[in-house]
């Protein structure tokens, strides 16, 4: 089957798909484009990301997902396929994509013909072995039962067994071993500006859904102290405000805005708990990455922290800091 040549479908559904699509869309150029941004909560930065996307395709979608509970994702799949999905050309030579656990995504690959798919990464979740990417997902009866009735025909297990390539932003990345390719997120030949000053920059993530204590407020605005950090850069989803530095306000998302710093000659220091943005700019020159851990996160994500360290990401942990700021304050 040989379908459309140099047309193709890319569907993003967070900021940080849409900067690696961006990188995908410089590197091939040449060929035609038509692109689905499936938005969760639309913000600033979605916009900024959506448009820059959509000034080098010939056709873009933007569907914002309103739903919050099974039967209202019915519909939301049904509304998507009806205004969206059918009005796709049927036929593409590429679908290109990151989340193949996501039904708007599944939904697209059961209706539309192609030559091939071509995965690309979705932060940490690509990397973490116990993550919905590497394992079986087992849905629930009403999940299949929409599944079908909406028209999805395929699931994870089907969709990786049938990635042509898969583009990934972290050189050590095992996840489809032999079909990888790294792709370079940034294109740092430009003119830097002449500057020494260190940037020390506290990296944010919703952590509500662990139960740990260091991920309490309380104690993160204390390690935040203790690190002598200089600003805050939220997640988007987080639910507890950080008061206690300076939090950066700006429509770029974290790998961007590191660039802009790094354009402006700074050195940058950042911190975080377990954030993949923190590792995609690793191993960029004038940047030290470091996670912070004590003994209970660094069981609990032994695996994704011996990534980490594998990047370039030094641990450090929270008794140690603790251990240095009382003895230079002696």
């Amino acid at each position: 089957m040989n379908l459309k040549k140099n047309k193709n479908l890319i569907i993003c559904l967070t900021p940080l798909q849409m900067l690696i699509a961006d990188s995908i869309l410089r590197m091939k150029e040449n060929e035609e484009y038509t692109f689905i941004c499936i938005c969760y909560g639309y913000n600033d930065k979605y916009d900024l990301y959506f448009n820059r996307i959509n000034d080098k395709v010939s056709s873009s979608f933007l569907y914002q997902v309103l739903s919050v509970n099974k039967i209202g994702r019915f519909f939301d799949l049904l509304r998507y396929k009806k205004n969206i999905v059918k009005k796709l050309d049927k036929k593409f030579n590429n679908v290109y994509f990151a989340s193949i656990d996501n039904p708007f995504v599944q939904l697209a690959l059961s209706t539309v013909e192609y030559n091939n798919m071509i995965s690309f990464d979705d932060g940490t979740a690509n990397l973490w072995v116990n993550s919905i990417y590497n394992k079986p997902v087992d849905r629930g009866v009403i999940q299949r039962i929409i599944s079908k009735l909406v028209g999805i025909s395929v699931n994870e297990e089907f969709i990786k067994a049938r990635i042509f390539r898969h583009y990934t932003i972290f050189k050590n990345n095992m996840y489809l071993k032999g079909k990888s390719e790294f792709l370079p997120l940034f294109n740092l030949d430009f003119e830097k500006e002449q500057n020494s000053k260190v940037i020390k920059i506290f990296l944010g993530q919703p952590l509500s859904d662990y139960n740990f204590p260091i991920f309490n407020k309380e104690n993160v605005e204390y390690i935040l102290k203790i690190l002598d950090v200089d600003f805050y850069f939220p997640h988007p989803r987080e639910k507890e405000e950080i008061t206690s530095v300076e939090t950066i306000k700006t429509r770029k998302i974290f790998e961007d805005y590191i660039v802009e710093l790094l354009a402006k000659g700074h050195f940058v220091e950042v911190y975080t708990f377990f954030s993949s943005a923190a590792l995609t700019v690793a191993n960029l020159q004038n940047v030290k990455v470091s996670a912070v851990v004590d003994n209970d996160t660094l069981n609990f994500f032994l695996e994704l922290y011996n990534f980490f360290e594998m990047s370039g990401v030094q641990l450090v942990e929270l008794d140690n800091i603790r251990e240095k700021r009382y003895n230079s304050n002696c």
